[in-house]
């Protein structure tokens, strides 16, 4: 993997800014390629290779807790190496309402190495955000667990029907499936089902999230960078000037260890480094750039997405919605790129 292809999969995000609610489906292969430069079937090809690779196992499709009336809360669990994360996320499993997990490394507010496994769950309530903290704490390798600190989601802004439900509920348990076949699991026209989804998507009521394996490239290092800065939009301006492969990462919260701030005191980012040996030089450019008062880097390592708890609410999702009875309609000749090149997400085969 190189810078190219690093940055074919920021393009994936709408306006090549990086996301943690994920890619947009609705990207093709010739809405890419004008901004990295190739052709769409150049495009195309590289993200075949990832699938041969092992690098891009498709797509994953969460719906939006908020329509379960659940948060997401992150927590973060001091380890002492990456061999202690990784043991540590294998055991998380047996977590409810667990999202993922990565161990993060490499804090610069202190001249000694910080490792820590940064996981999100979900919960409805304080009685089960309380139950999935003691679990943590008993699977933690020091009893100890920071936080939790609430994510921010946002709202879904449309009102679901039954039809909508059923559309999440199949998109979640065949994310890979093509619109065709979920039109015609469904019982609907294959229109029907992409107007459907784009409205879901702009409402915020499902997430498309890449499947990827960051370990089948370890010379590629995903800095993950917070600026203290005085103008977040000259500062934004410098860093995609000098670092074009550069992932922005908007946010609003909370950071290291829960340390609070706002979108108006912070820009967050991923900026690839292929050895870790370039971390320092990068910690000095960047903090030589005009407006940045600080630089602190957090080096991601190996990482895990867990799909249980999507496939719990899919599955609830469609059951709450079997009064609408299929209907059976034809499907021939119909297409969702109309001529625009291939969906970026090849279906599995």
């Amino acid at each position: 993997m190189d810078d190219l292809d690093l940055d074919i999969y920021r393009w994936m995000y709408p306006g090549g800014v990086f996301s943690m609610y994920g890619v947009d489906p609705r990207i093709t292969t010739s809405d890419i390629a004008p901004h990295v430069g190739l052709t769409r079937t150049a495009v195309w090809a590289r993200i075949r290779q990832w699938e041969r690779d092992g690098f891009w196992k498709g797509l994953r499709v969460h719906p939006n807790p908020t329509i379960f009336g659940e948060k997401i809360y992150r927590v973060e669990i001091p380890v002492a190496d990456t061999v202690e994360g990784g043991n540590l996320i294998d055991e998380l499993e047996v977590v409810d309402g667990i999202l993922g997990a990565n161990i993060s490394f490499g804090d610069t507010s202190n001249d000694k190495m910080v490792h820590v496994v940064v996981l999100r769950f979900t919960a409805a309530g304080a009685i089960e955000v309380d139950r999935r903290m003691r679990v943590l704490r008993r699977l933690s390798p020091t009893g100890t667990a920071h936080g939790p600190w609430i994510d921010e989601v946002p709202d879904v802004t449309r009102t679901l029907t039954a039809l909508d439900r059923r559309i999440i509920g199949l998109l979640v348990k065949n994310p890979n499936a093509s619109l065709t076949q979920v039109a015609r699991l469904l019982g609907v026209t294959l229109k029907t089902l992409v107007r459907r989804r784009s409205a879901l998507l702009d409402a915020h009521a499902l997430f498309y999230r890449p499947n990827v394996d960051w370990t089948k490239h370890p010379s590629v290092t995903l800095l993950f960078f917070c600026w203290e800065v005085a103008d977040v939009d000259r500062v934004k301006a410098a860093v995609t000037l000098r670092f074009p492969h550069f992932l922005h990462f908007p946010r609003v919260g909370v950071g290291y260890m829960g340390e609070a701030y706002t979108a108006n005191d912070w820009f967050a980012g991923l900026v690839p480094a292929h050895s870790p040996r370039e971390v320092p030089v990068l910690v000095l450019e960047l903090s030589r750039l005009p407006g940045v008062k600080t630089v602190r880097p957090e080096v991601s390592g190996p990482s895990r997405s867990f799909h249980r708890w999507a496939n719990q609410r899919g599955a609830e999702l469609l059951a709450a919605a079997q009064e609408i009875p299929p209907r059976r309609v034809g499907h021939a000749g119909l297409s969702t790129t109309k001529g625009r090149g291939r969906a970026p997400v090849p279906p599995s085969s």
